[in-house]
């Protein structure tokens, strides 16, 4: 159309908070008990991970040559309820809501919709179940929807967002890690719609534009009035990025100051509820019970009683890959 006259993707906003969140542990890891430092090197780790699978995505994109608008990092919140959205890409085909996820190994999405990642440490095979990233992003997808509804004072106009927001509106996730091989054989179509690899989402924008062009919709104003009005919804957030460190140095110490004692830890009920647990998953899994947690770990998790997954992590023995495995089974037995 005569008035379309934008030729490339402008970015409207950039991942600002996991910088700043970067900068505060990397301070504060100078001055922080020696108890936590591992937490906060671990957690600085996984930031620094997710700015590359994030760069991977905004490296397509810049290099698109699409007209469109792309917001990072987009908070949003409506009735306590919130939500961060790793990319909001604004396109002539509709909106795009974006979950990256930038995952170690290959991922695998069966026929019950379920997500399996593979990998290897030591030259051993492990595979487990994700969280399922569609579920997670859809919760951002209908916050939108739902922020869209509200606004709309005219009957009819809220008819119309109710009626048509998922001919223009997309939910996807990116798996922003180029090494991973993903696997969508057995997933229904609805499912491999919505999970697409970096290299792809250039490829997936441009078709859906492809589908669209005839509709007037599509129009250089529109995807600017839309930018606009994200961007005035974002909610700047004030976070104290340390704040959780620092309560967790005092959990541990009171703790500690509880359960440095005298009783034989190993006649308790939650040292043998623990120990019959490692015998039954080490059974059912088919490997040495200590390849869980061996007798010195036990004891820790006995006196620390960790009642959350950072606290677990405090513990020696017990890094990402094992807290993955059975961390949230370790939790529920400790907390019950």
């Amino acid at each position: 159309m005569l008035f379309n006259k934008l030729k490339e993707p402008i970015f409207l906003k950039a991942n600002q908070s996991a910088i700043k969140q970067l900068e505060a542990l990397n301070l504060y890891l100078t001055t922080a008990p020696n108890e936590i430092k591992e937490i906060i090197q671990k957690d600085i780790k996984f930031i620094k991970y997710g700015l590359n699978g994030e760069s991977n995505i905004e490296f397509e994109l810049k290099n698109s040559h699409l007209p469109m608008y792309v917001i990072h990092d987009l908070v949003l919140s409506y009735q306590g309820n919130t939500s961060q959205i790793d990319y909001l890409i604004i396109a002539k085909s509709g909106i795009y809501c974006i979950e990256c996820k930038n995952l170690i190994g290959d991922i695998e999405i069966n026929s019950r919709d379920e997500f399996i990642r593979s990998y290897r440490i030591n030259g051993k095979l492990i595979k487990e179940a994700l969280y399922s990233p569609i579920t997670q992003n859809e919760r951002h997808y209908q916050l939108i929807k739902t922020i869209r509804l509200a606004e709309q004072t005219n009957v009819i106009q809220k008819f119309f967002v109710d009626q048509y927001f998922d001919t223009y509106n997309y939910s996807l996730v990116v798996i922003a890690n180029p090494k991973s091989i993903l696997n969508t054989k057995y997933a229904r179509k609805e499912i491999k719609d919505k999970v697409i690899r970096a290299d792809q989402l250039v490829n997936r924008i441009k078709e859906d534009m492809n589908n669209k062009k005839n509709e007037s919709w599509m129009l250089d104003k529109t995807m600017e009035d839309f930018a606009n009005y994200f961007i005035t919804k974002n909610k700047m957030q004030n976070t104290d990025y340390v704040a959780k460190y620092q309560t967790l140095v005092l959990n541990l110490k009171s703790k500690e100051s509880h359960t440095n004692n005298k009783i034989d830890i190993t006649q308790s009920d939650l040292y043998k509820r623990l120990k019959n647990y490692r015998l039954n998953k080490s059974r059912f899994d088919n490997i040495k019970p200590y390849f869980i947690f061996n007798n010195k770990e036990l004891e820790n998790l006995v006196k620390i009683k960790p009642t959350c997954m950072s606290e677990l992590l405090t513990i020696a023995g017990f890094g990402e890959v094992k807290c993955n495995k059975y961390g949230q089974d370790i939790l529920s037995i400790i907390n019950n």
